[in-house]
């Protein structure tokens, strides 16, 4: 009876995990806004984006780089822009992996990386 319990156990809490993970995953959820984060090893700075819902985005504390477009299929969203460091311009795409997506938190991968941003309000 003991293991009966202790499987049923197991099995609620794999459940309630799952859900919490779907929650994260609702891919529905609209990604336009103004999306900040922390800018690495410039503590009280922040940068990020401003997804319009024509398709444009607004680049925020970007000097270098500044979006264009934005675009989401599924669990990617895809950026282009224009680069512009070290006296050169360059057109560039990113596709970035959708990791967890809630109104408040959007997080994204690029390769190894991790984007935390939050949404402004």
């Amino acid at each position: 009876m003991k293991y009966i319990l202790a499987i049923a156990a197991f099995v609620f809490v794999l459940g309630c995990a799952q859900q919490t993970e779907n929650k994260a995953q609702d891919l529905n959820l609209p990604v336009t806004g103004e999306w900040s984060k922390p800018v690495e090893g410039q503590p009280g700075n922040t940068d990020g984006m401003i997804l319009n819902e024509d398709g444009s985005v607004t680049t925020i504390n970007m000097a270098t780089l500044t979006y264009k477009r934005w675009t989401k299929e599924g669990n990617t969203l895809t950026l282009t822009g224009l680069s512009e460091g070290n006296g050169s311009r360059s057109d560039f795409k990113l596709t970035f992996k959708i990791k967890e997506l809630t109104p408040e938190r959007m997080v994204l991968t690029l390769d190894d990386a991790e984007f935390v941003y939050s949404k402004v309000k």
